[in-house]
């Protein structure tokens, strides 16, 4: 199959994901020497974190471990092995609580009745959002770009929270999402700070009329359908397309059909190997798309608090008017994307550290590169920047 010019209408999308993935700061709280006292006081202190930790692996209740159910289980087996989850590796990795958000959420989908799933995550600093909406065709490549466009930017989404209920596109959904999370961690007097912008990640998890074997070229439909999902233009049909090579993402050996497609907010997983019309396992591409956006949530948080670090240094040349904790999340936080980043050895074993790593991942903490090695130059011990 020569894919340097196919028609649009040969190639039919049969199963689509989406994950949009927001963070909330709550960084003045951390600084604070003595923050105001709010519901989740845990959150703000090494040693309260990690024994309320411990009771939520152990009752499954409103807190749950990130790994309880199995969702971005690859994600989380490869950061965090099952043989290091002591609470006290779960402080010094900085995994957040899984918050159950379903006691407030008693319903929630779109018009057509596709389902949607909510997962919200605690850390120290902040607060994490993901929302997963999901379609099934078949239905013409350009067909499904525009479905994934009308759900992220127009598209109606039916819920209903508490005994309240209507309809909300997704940027309301995610702000009601968030303000009944914030009221339940933080209580009423703390002020919200500003949500960082949303990223996406988008898997085409089933598709027929492509081949794996033969390379996407330069502005063909899958390049543009591509480039479309993972930059939300609104002129995606007319725009001139930026060169496939110009950002590339790289992935592990792979057919030549295969690629994630990357801008600086958006990601798009493209693996017609792993298309189950093709034979492959249905879960293939489904628990990829789970990992990915997992990882992706998790390097915006630990992304925000370094940064915070090195702005505070800048301006203030010192971290002596933060309380403790926030200067130890922002360590461990420098650290940890070295490791996700790909750092060649641990400074304590000589070896190369064992993480999950992704070049979606290094490409993502690549954006923030200078604030990140400013926060290990002034944290980390001994003082080292991420590796080129």
């Amino acid at each position: 199959m020569n894919q340097t010019k196919p028609e649009v209408n040969t190639i039919t999308v049969n199963d689509l994901r989406i994950s949009f993935i927001q963070f909330m700061p709550a960084l003045a709280l951390l600084q604070s020497r003595q923050p105001p006292n709010i519901p989740c006081q845990f959150l703000l202190g090494a040693v309260p974190f990690q024994e309320e930790f411990a009771k939520a692996k152990a009752d499954g209740g409103l807190l749950r471990s990130p790994w309880r159910d199995g969702y971005g289980k690859l994600f989380w087996a490869r950061y965090l092995p099952n043989e290091t989850r002591r609470k006290e590796d779960i402080w010094q990795a900085q995994v957040p609580f899984e918050y159950d958000l379903a006691q407030h959420i008693k319903s929630l989908s779109l018009a057509n009745g596709n389902v949607v799933d909510v997962r919200t995550y605690l850390y120290p600093w902040g607060l994490g959002v993901i929302v997963d909406v999901g379609f099934e065709g078949p239905m013409p490549l350009f067909d499904a770009v525009d479905r994934a466009y009308e759900i992220r930017n127009e598209a109606k989404l039916q819920w209903q929270f508490d005994t309240m209920s209507g309809n909300a596109p997704l940027n309301g959904l995610i702000h009601a999402i968030f303000e009944r999370l914030r009221a339940a961690v933080y209580g009423a007097n703390v002020v919200a700070e500003e949500l960082l912008e949303r990223f996406s990640v988008v898997t085409v998890t089933d598709a027929t009329g492509v081949s794996s074997t033969d390379p996407i070229v330069q502005d063909s439909p899958i390049h543009r359908a591509l480039e479309a999902m993972a930059g939300w233009n609104p002129l995606w049909k007319k725009m001139a397309l930026d060169p496939l090579a110009k950002n590339p993402i790289s992935i592990r050996q792979s057919p030549l059909g295969h690629i994630i497609h990357g801008k600086s907010l958006g990601r798009v997983v493209w693996f017609p190997e792993d298309f189950p019309s093709g034979g492959a396992k249905r879960s293939t591409l489904s628990c990829f798309h789970q990992n990915l956006s997992v990882a992706s949530l998790h390097v915006t948080s630990l992304c925000r608090i370094a940064r915070d670090a090195a702005l505070q240094w800048r301006e203030k040349k010192s971290f002596a008017s933060f309380s403790v904790t926030y200067r130890e999340c922002a360590r461990l936080a420098a650290g940890i994307l070295g490791r996700l980043h790909g750092r060649k050895k641990d400074d304590d074993t000589s070896e190369k550290p064992e993480t999950y790593r992704s070049g979606s991942v290094r490409t993502q903490i690549q954006l923030y590169k200078n604030d990140i090695n400013t926060a290990r130059l002034q944290l980390v011990k001994p003082p080292t920047e991420l590796d080129a």
